[in-house]
C-alpha cells in the first residue's frame, strides 16, 4: 500500500525540502477555489434558461415541447469549444507561465459571457457560447497551480486539492439557482422597481443578468490570482508573454502563412530559445576559447536539465504526452470515469421523470432529491475524502472510491420497490433513500477526480505538467459532449422502445453504468498502485 505521503511516481524540480508559509498557501487555495468555482458557473449556469433562450431566439421553430434539443446544442457549443483549445492553453501555460495564462483565460470568459448574454440570434448564441469554451483555460491550469503551490508537501496537496475540486459541488447547488432567478428579470418581477427602471434594456437582453454574474466572477477571479498567487513555472523556464508572444506566433504559423523559413542553425536557435535550454544564447559564441571555457558547464547543465525535464530539444508535444506509459493509463481511466460520471447525471432527472420505466416525478421533486444530496455532498466531501487519503494513500483512495461508485448507481433502480415510488408528493422514505444514494455518489466521485488529479500531476516533469492538463480536460470534454447523446439515445431505448420490459429498463440502464464504472475500478486497481511501487523501488536503486 502505498500511503498519502508517499510520492512514487513525482517528478518534480523544486527542493522537496521547502514549504510554503499556511497563511499563503491557504489564500492561494481560496483564490484557486473561487476560480473553479467560476468555471462552474460559467459551464452550468445556462441550464436552467437554456431551453427559454432557444424559444427566445427562435420563436417560430422552437417550442416547449422541442426546445430540449436547442439548449443541448448550447450546452454542446462550450464543450466542442473548451476540447479544442484545452491542451493549448496547458502548453501555453508551461510556456509563458500559470498564473499569465489563468488570467488571460478568466479575462477572456468575462468578454464572451457578456457578448452570450447580448446575443440577439441563435446562430450567435451558438459562436459565443463556443468561444465561451474556446477562452476556458481554468480547470487545467488551478490543478496545476494546486500541486505546485504544496511545494511537494503532500498533506497540504491533498487538502488543497480536495478544496478545490469540491467547489464544483458547491457551484452545482448555487450557480443554476442564480442563473435561472437572474433570466427573464421582466417576466419573473414585474414589479421590482429595479426591473421596472431598467425594462427596455432588460426587455432588449433579458438573459445578459446571469452573464454579468458570470463576468462578475471571472472578473473577481482574476484579481484574486493576481493578489494572493504566486508564478510557480520557475523563472529560467519562464517567457515573457509581453515581449515574446508575437514571434513565438510567427514561428508557430510561419507552415500556415508561408513565410521563407531562415536557415536550419537559425531555425534550431529559435526553437531553443521558446523552450528554454539553460544556458543557451542566442548571440552565438565566435570566440573559440570562451566557447570552450563554457562547454564544460553547459552540458552538465543540459544534462541536468534534460533529467528533470525530458529533452528539451524538441518542442514538447501531446505525442510526447501520450507516449509515457503511466500517464497515458492516467488520463483513460479520468476520461471513461468522466464518461460515466456525465452518464449517470444525464440518465438520472431522465428515470425520475419517466412514466413508465421511472418514478414520474415533478421537476421540483427532482430538485429537492438534488438539493438535498448536493447539502450532504458539501458537508462531508472534504472530510471523507482527505480521512481516505490519510487511511490508505492517493492509489489506494481511487480503488476504493470506483468500488463505492458502483453500487451507489447500480442501487438507484430499487427505489422503484417503494410503495409510493411513483406518486406525489415524495415521501419521506423514498426522498432520504434517493438524497443518500446521491449523496454518496457524488462524495465518492469527487474523491476519484480529486486523487486521479494528484496523480496524473506525479506521473510528469514540470516542465509538461499544465500540457497534461490540458489534454486530460479535452478528453473530458469531449467524454462529457459524447456521454449525455448516447446516454439519451440507450435510456430512451430501454425505457421506450417496447423491446424492453418497462419494468427492466432503469435496472439495465444503471446496471450498464455500473459495469462501465468497474472497467475504471480494475485496472485503477491491479494497474497503477503495483506500477506505483516499481517506479520507487526503481528510483531508490
Amino acid at each position: 500500500m502505498v500511503n498519502a505521503n508517499d510520492s512514487p511516481r513525482l517528478i518534480d524540480n523544486q527542493d522537496s525540502s521547502s514549504s510554503p508559509t499556511p497563511a499563503h498557501f491557504w489564500a492561494s487555495t481560496l483564490a484557486l477555489c473561487f476560480c473553479t468555482l467560476t468555471h462552474a458557473y460559467l459551464l452550468i449556469s445556462i441550464f436552467p434558461y437554456s431551453g427559454y433562450l432557444a424559444i427566445y431566439l427562435l420563436p417560430n421553430v422552437a417550442n416547449e415541447d422541442n426546445a430540449g434539443s436547442f439548449a443541448g446544442l448550447l450546452a454542446s457549443s462550450f464543450m466542442l469549444g473548451r476540447a479544442i483549445s484545452s491542451y493549448s492553453w496547458g502548453k501555453w501555460a508551461d510556456i509563458y507561465g500559470r498564473t499569465t495564462i489563468l488570467c488571460a483565460s478568466l479575462a477572456l470568459s468575462s468578454l464572451f459571457s457578456i457578448l452570450f448574454g447580448m446575443s440577439q440570434t441563435f446562430c450567435g448564441a451558438l459562436v459565443f457560447r463556443g468561444f465561451l469554451g474556446v477562452s476556458n483555460g481554468i480547470i487545467a491550469t488551478t490543478k496545476t497551480l494546486m500541486t505546485e503551490l504544496a511545494e511537494n508537501n503532500k498533506e497540504l496537496e491533498t487538502r488543497g486539492m480536495a478544496l478545490v475540486v469540491g467547489m464544483r459541488g458547491w457551484g452545482f447547488l448555487v450557480c443554476p439557482a442564480i442563473g435561472g432567478s437572474l433570466a427573464e428579470v421582466v417576466k419573473q418581477y414585474p414589479t421590482a422597481s429595479w426591473v421596472v427602471r431598467f425594462e427596455p434594456f432588460l426587455s432588449r437582453f433579458p438573459f445578459l443578468l446571469p452573464n454579468i454574474v458570470g463576468a462578475v466572477f471571472c472578473i473577481t477571479s482574476l484579481v484574486m490570482v493576481k493578489l494572493f498567487i504566486n508564478e510557480t513555472l520557475p523563472e529560467e523556464r519562464l517567457r515573457p508573454p509581453r515581449t515574446e508572444i508575437v514571434r513565438d506566433c510567427l514561428m508557430w504559423c510561419r507552415p500556415m502563412l508561408c513565410i521563407p523559413r531562415s536557415s536550419q542553425q537559425e531555425e534550431n536557435e529559435l526553437i531553443k530559445e521558446t523552450y528554454l535550454i539553460p544556458n543557451y544564447s542566442s548571440n552565438r559564441l565566435n570566440d573559440d576559447d570562451e566557447e570552450k571555457n563554457s562547454n564544460e558547464s553547459h552540458s552538465q547543465h543540459t544534462q541536468q536539465h534534460k533529467e528533470n525535464n525530458g529533452n528539451a530539444n524538441h518542442p514538447e508535444t501531446m505525442s510526447t504526452i501520450w507516449s509515457r506509459p503511466d500517464t497515458r493509463q492516467h488520463l483513460i481511466l479520468y476520461w471513461v470515469y468522466s464518461f460515466v460520471i456525465i452518464s449517470v447525471d444525464e440518465a438520472f432527472p431522465l428515470f425520475c421523470i419517466s412514466k413508465q420505466a421511472g418514478l414520474s416525478l415533478s421537476e421540483a421533486a427532482i430538485g429537492k432529491i438534488l438539493s438535498i444530496s448536493g447539502l450532504i455532498f458539501i458537508i462531508c466531501q472534504y472530510i471523507c475524502y482527505t480521512q481516505l487519503v490519510d487511511w490508505l494513500g492517493i492509489y489506494a483512495s481511487i480503488t476504493v472510491s470506483v468500488m463505492f461508485t458502483i453500487p451507489s448507481i447500480f442501487l438507484i433502480p430499487a427505489c422503484l420497490l417503494f410503495p409510493s415510488s411513483n406518486m406525489e408528493p415524495l415521501s419521506l422514505a423514498l426522498l432520504s433513500y434517493l438524497s443518500i444514494l446521491m449523496a454518496i455518489y457524488r462524495i465518492f466521485a469527487n474523491v476519484f477526480f480529486s486523487s486521479i488529479a494528484i496523480a496524473t500531476n506525479r506521473t510528469v516533469p514540470a516542465s509538461l505538467r499544465a500540457a497534461t492538463n490540458g489534454l486530460g480536460s479535452l478528453g473530458a470534454s469531449i467524454a462529457k459532449g459524447v456521454g449525455p447523446a448516447m446516454c439519451g439515445v440507450f435510456v430512451a431505448f430501454n425505457f421506450s422502445s417496447g423491446v424492453v420490459p418497462p419494468h427492466m429498463g432503469a435496472t439495465i440502464v444503471f446496471g450498464g453504468l455500473s459495469l462501465l464504472a468497474l472497467l475504471v475500478a480494475v485496472p485503477a486497481s491491479t494497474r497503477l498502485e503495483p506500477q506505483a511501487t516499481a517506479t520507487l523501488q526503481k528510483v531508490d536503486s
